[in-house]
């Protein structure tokens, strides 16, 4: 090969690496606006909460793809401001973890405490549902930021992993799970909740982000007696003032879920605190569940229709 040739070659090589990473950038930046204009750089944003451990911010509205998500003052999922109660209009509050949250794929009028609230006389219903939850954290939401609104009803909806969570955690640092501030780019935000995706579904410590138990470790048992002690404080805090409910969701992440509901039972009994399995009032199907566990819009239409008369009975039973 002679000095022509091969200064040409390295010419040709050199001309299509260029070429390459000009294509990767391109591909990229494509990449990053496509995640942009899905939201990604503009995610739910968390606070830290001396009571809960960590709560939604409130006073925020974000948008993804075209599904416009409001977190109203007191940091709940709604855009009504709640700023005074009517009295001819029984007010319901829903406790939950991410379930109840609904996360970002389904629109607000769909999930099922909209639905719910369409099937009451007389009442609406607002959605305090916060990603990660344990039964604990709830019972401290609404001890520390939700009180004030004054509700007739308290429905805590959770599923069987909320009593086997311990009670409170906190944040520490930034996760793309729990943000406390807006990312500059939007790659890194898709890759992390990819992994996290990953490792939830494969049951690989899901929740090893910046999320850190406060307090003892305890082992499950151990933590069903503590959340259903956060229960029963609930439920004397509500006594004069609301009556409580606890709901347990179904869903097909636990393979010993039954097991475990009978254990919740038993501790909720033991402490009198009144509660309804829906389980066996739904038939478990796949098109019900995204992932096992969050709900698909006909999810959301079940679990309302389940809902409603249950509701709607401990509304006509005032306490006060």
């Amino acid at each position: 090969m002679n000095d022509s040739t091969s200064t040409e070659l390295r010419a040709a090589r050199t001309r299509a690496f260029r070429n390459g990473v000009l294509v990767g950038a391109i591909a990229l930046a494509i990449l990053e606006l496509t995640l942009r204009w899905l939201g990604l750089s503009r995610p739910i944003l968390y606070v830290k909460d001396s009571e809960a451990g960590y709560r939604l911010k409130p006073s925020q509205t974000v948008t993804y793809g075209r599904n416009a998500i409001s977190i109203n003052r007191w940091g709940v999922r709604d855009s009504r401001a709640f700023d005074a109660k009517d009295p001819d209009v029984r007010r319901v509050l829903i406790l939950g973890d991410s379930v109840t949250w609904g996360g970002v794929r389904e629109r607000q009028d769909g999930l099922f405490t909209s639905r719910l609230e369409e099937r009451l006389s007389g009442a609406e219903v607002i959605n305090a549902g916060v990603n990660g939850y344990s039964i604990g954290q709830m019972a401290a939401l609404y001890r520390g930021n939700l009180r004030a609104l004054a509700p007739d009803l308290v429905v805590v909806c959770a599923i069987v992993r909320d009593f086997t969570r311990p009670p409170k955690v906190e944040l520490r640092g930034e996760s793309p799970l729990f943000p406390t501030r807006k990312p500059s780019w939007a790659l890194p935000e898709a890759m992390g909740m990819a992994i996290f995706r990953l490792k939830d579904r494969f049951g690989l410590d899901a929740f090893a982000y910046p999320v850190v138990w406060a307090g003892h470790a305890l082992n499950e048992d151990q933590c069903v007696e503590a959340n259903a002690d956060a229960l029963k404080g609930l439920a004397a805090e509500l006594a004069s003032v609301a009556r409580l409910l606890v709901v347990l969701l179904p869903d097909q992440y636990a393979p010993d879920r039954s097991a475990q509901a009978a254990r919740i039972a038993a501790a909720l009994d033991a402490r009198r605190i009144p509660w309804k399995d829906l389980a066996p009032a739904i038939p478990v199907r796949a098109d019900l569940f995204i992932d096992r566990v969050h709900l698909t819009r006909a999810g959301h239409e079940e679990i309302a229709h389940a809902l409603a008369p249950l509701v709607q009975d401990s509304l006509s039973r005032d306490v006060r």
